[in-house]
């Protein structure tokens, strides 16, 4: 009992619902789950033999009799194509039914357009099915990778830049050497800040008045200091104004405004 194979361009799912509404298959297979496994073991085998560049044809064989547009209607309503009724006319065998193979180049160079489009078909599969994967893998790589660079930045986090911490780690862009340096920015900020206000807020340091600050200073002090400078270290009177200048300034300033006023 021949078994329906998939046309040319035909979806799996249309081909599996024409298999299985198939006169011969529902006489031959009345449980539908029998159907359906046994029409989708076909399209597997058709893939199958479809990616390895064989055509496999199981489709009725000409009688005896029987005149081509005959058999062609009768082929092409058992569900062969066109070209694969064709090619079992031109491999006509006296009308029993079996499996004809033709080799890929065999094939080709008997139908050169129907191989060509067969490529085509099997290149836009593998060529959708291997873009599908690899969006697949690059999204699972590209998961992977924004894991590995938000830990990378969530160790940077010094206490009290977290703020920062959680706007980085979501941008997406920044990379853990980039979170340290803008986080020890930060830091570096906050202690300038820090040390800036605590010099700003500091009391200020009480100046205490110097003993005897704001009482008269008797002018003649400098001389008598003068005098026993000279009369201890042995000097010279100019001598001894210079030292006594340098240790007392306040006396002497007061010894000049009165020579001065003179």
């Amino acid at each position: 009992m021949p078994i329906p194979s998939p046309n040319k361009n035909e979806k799996k799912n249309d081909f599996i619902g024409r298999c299985m509404q198939n006169e011969n298959m529902i006489k031959e297979y009345p449980n539908e789950k029998k159907q359906a496994a046994v029409c989708h073991s076909q399209w597997d085998e058709y893939e199958k033999n479809k990616l390895k560049g064989v055509v496999i044809m199981k489709i009725m064989m000409p009688t005896d009799n029987e005149k081509m547009g005959d058999f062609m209607d009768r082929c092409m309503k058992d569900g062969g194509t066109k070209d694969e009724c064709k090619i079992n006319w031109d491999k006509k065998e006296g009308g029993a039914r079996m499996d004809t193979k033709i080799t890929k180049v065999e094939f080709q160079a008997a139908y050169p357009d129907l191989f060509t489009e067969i490529q085509k078909e099997v290149f836009d599969k593998a060529f959708s099915e291997g873009m599908v994967k690899g969006k697949e893998e690059g999204l699972l790589q590209g998961a992977e990778s924004e894991r590995k660079r938000i830990q990378d930045v969530e160790t940077q986090c010094i206490p009290g830049h977290e703020a920062i911490i959680l706007s980085l780690k979501y941008d997406g862009k920044t990379t853990g050497p980039e979170a340290a340096v803008k986080v020890l920015a930060a830091e570096k900020e906050v202690r300038v800040t820090f040390h800036k206000d605590m010099r700003d807020g500091a009391v200020k340091p009480v100046i205490q008045p110097a003993v005897g600050a704001g009482e008269p200073i008797d002018m003649n002090d400098f001389e008598s200091e003068v005098k026993k400078y000279e009369d201890t270290h042995k000097c010279k009177h100019s001598e001894a104004i210079v030292a006594i200048a340098n240790e007392k300034p306040e006396i002497h300033e007061a010894w000049l405004k009165k020579i001065n006023k003179k």
